[in-house]
């Protein structure tokens, strides 16, 4: 019963965290580019643009082009730092507008909902003082009107909802960000594809015939890396934790057996005038005890199935109202908690059977 329990248990786990393995994922992949491209040694890089674009018609891969420079923005007193960011192509759709519209042309800006907050909030259509820090080895005053800031006035269209990027203050037009960022014409500090059927090798060979520099493509998979190894190392991690708990479990499995091999000890003379020697019936005991290790690991994998297929379909489980906690069933973690079972409950057989003389020792005594 005790190896029932665990296996449903390891089982019901390993599920639950594939299952908030694949959202997490799914997550990521949906707030990341199929391809990003960053300079390798530098900030910013330089891009012919006429080029990119034909590439782009080409290859039927829309190329959308980042800049972003480190902001200031006071109004009133009030004063917020973070991410200045222009687009080329402006992605103004895929921005989710809470006030105000999204069109905004040169000299003019959209203000993240936090930057909005930090600045006091009310009127959002304000004209603001935004300004960039200028780059150099020297002491620097982090207030608008000094010299190494590079100051502007934008006027605010539109206030967006950001995507997860707490430390955006906006988005401004791409004029604007080469002036404060006092950068030359067609600088970027990153590249970006939504979708393509194309290799990163592929576009890394292509595009970097058009970049200033040497640059690093990175897929899904590249840049969210530290995402994907944390998450592995929690279920590994896990795993193991669980699996000590069922070494603790597993003893009762062998002190079953030793009960077991002390109730036949009186048959033990009767084996061995039948031929069987000592070595065959550690063996008989041995075989049990795997034999009730895989019996019971079936019968929780199956209980801990049961269990994962109705939180699927009832969602007995909930993170909110609208979604529960997600579990998904893996072929993989169904053999890993099998085999898990089968080994320890191996070694729990094995080392109880060793223990055959001393047990036939001490009934005869």
């Amino acid at each position: 019963m005790v190896v029932v329990v665990a296996a449903a248990a390891l089982t019901v786990v390993l599920s639950a965290f594939e299952g908030l393995r694949s959202l997490s994922t799914q997550y990521a992949y949906e707030r990341s580019p199929a391809i990003k491209i960053t300079p390798l040694n530098q900030g910013v890089f330089t891009v012919d643009l006429e080029r990119v674009q034909e590439w782009s018609k080409a290859n039927e891969a829309l190329v959308i082009s980042k800049l972003s420079v480190v902001g200031l923005i006071q109004k009133d007193g009030e004063m917020a730092a973070g991410d200045l960011i222009a687009y080329h192509p402006t992605p103004s759709d895929s921005l989710e507008i809470l006030y105000g519209t999204s069109s905004f042309s040169q000299g003019e800006m959209l203000l993240s909902l936090n930057a909005y907050y930090e600045l006091g909030g009310e009127a959002y259509d304000h004209s603001l003082s935004v300004g960039s820090l200028i780059p150099g080895d020297r002491a620097i005053r982090l207030q608008m009107g000094a010299d190494e800031i590079r100051q502007q006035t934008l006027k605010v269209r539109g206030v967006f909802l950001e995507d997860d990027q707490t430390q955006v203050l906006g988005v401004a037009s791409y004029e604007d960000l080469l002036y404060l960022g006092g950068l030359p014409e067609n600088s970027f500090t990153s590249l970006s594809i939504n979708e393509t059927f194309l290799s990163k090798e592929a576009i890394a060979s292509s595009l970097s015939e058009f970049v200033d520099g040497d640059i690093v493509v990175q897929n899904r998979e590249d840049q969210n890396r530290s995402l994907f190894k944390l998450l592995n190392t929690e279920y590994w991690a896990t795993y193991f934790i669980f699996s000590m708990v069922l070494v603790l479990a597993l003893f009762s499995l062998a002190g079953s057996i030793r009960l077991i091999m002390a109730d036949k000890s009186s048959s033990f003379s009767t084996f061995k005038q039948m031929g069987l020697t000592s070595s065959q019936i550690k063996n008989i005991f041995l075989f049990l005890g795997t034999a009730l290790s895989a019996l019971g690991a079936v019968l929780g994998i199956l209980l801990g199935l049961a269990l994962v297929i109705g939180q699927n379909q009832l969602g007995w489980v909930r993170l909110s109202s609208e979604l529960s906690y997600p579990v998904s069933i893996s072929i993989s973690n169904l053999l890993l908690v099998f085999t898990t079972l089968l080994l320890f409950g191996f070694l729990a057989a094995l080392i109880s059977s060793r223990k055959l003389p001393r047990v036939s020792k001490a009934m005869r005594s």
